[in-house]
């Protein structure tokens, strides 16, 4: 939590392999995740400091201008990458409505959310394709009181978050999560669709919402 703020985040580097450089390591190849976002955040989320792991990293486009209503832009530049290249992990982050909430636009964050919307809705109809699993979530949730206090807060409001994901292995009976479930079981649940683990990896793999769930 309580990250550095600009001038520190390439500070912000995993010490233990990411499910991109687990998953290119073990036979995809380098350049076979894309990382990209509206924040600049994202540097160097596809890459650690662990030992033998250089170069297995997701590929990560040069910074947007990182600003309001850049999602959009963002999003076409998903399009033309997966176009040209064969990506086999994305992660996208979508940045608007995040925005808007930490500045208490309470109304341009409403309206932000059905802009996210559309914009999820856009990739599933373009770029997806039969054998594709989706995951769409938040990275914490709303906060209860007038002032934010950064990322991290102990509110209840900051600390429940929610997950949809659909697609393939994810079951297809809506399957609830457990109220136990945490942001980092996201990447483990990731590497098992994929065919892969993160042994270091804080998490848990979510096996309630996967239709084959791991070891069987």
């Amino acid at each position: 939590s309580n990250f550095p703020w600009y001038e520190g985040r390439d500070r912000q580097r995993a010490l233990t392999p990411t499910v991109f450089e687990r998953f290119g390591r073990g036979g995809a190849g380098a350049g076979a995740g894309l990382v990209t976002g509206n924040t600049v955040f994202m540097d160097s989320q596809g890459a650690s400091l662990y030992p033998g792991y250089d170069g297995f990293g997701a590929h990560e486009p040069v910074d947007l201008v990182v600003s309001r209503e850049v999602d959009t832009a963002l999003v076409d530049g998903v399009f033309e990458d997966l176009a040209a290249h064969d990506r086999r992990l994305v992660l996208v982050n979508l940045h608007e409505a995040d925005k808007d909430a930490h500045a208490a636009r309470e109304s341009e964050y409403v309206s932000g959310i059905g802009r996210e919307d559309l914009l999820v809705h856009a990739m599933v109809n373009t770029v997806g394709q039969e054998g594709d699993a989706w995951l769409v979530l938040a990275d914490h949730g709303r906060h209860l009181e007038d002032r934010w206090p950064g990322h991290g807060d102990a509110c209840a409001g900051c600390r429940r978050s929610w997950l949809v994901a659909w697609g393939a292995g994810i079951r297809s009976d809506g399957a609830r999560l457990p109220g136990n479930a945490e942001l980092a079981d996201i990447a483990p649940t990731i590497a098992a669709l994929l065919g892969t683990d993160l042994p270091h990896a804080r998490g848990r793999v979510l096996d309630e919402i996967l239709a084959t769930p791991t070891g069987t």
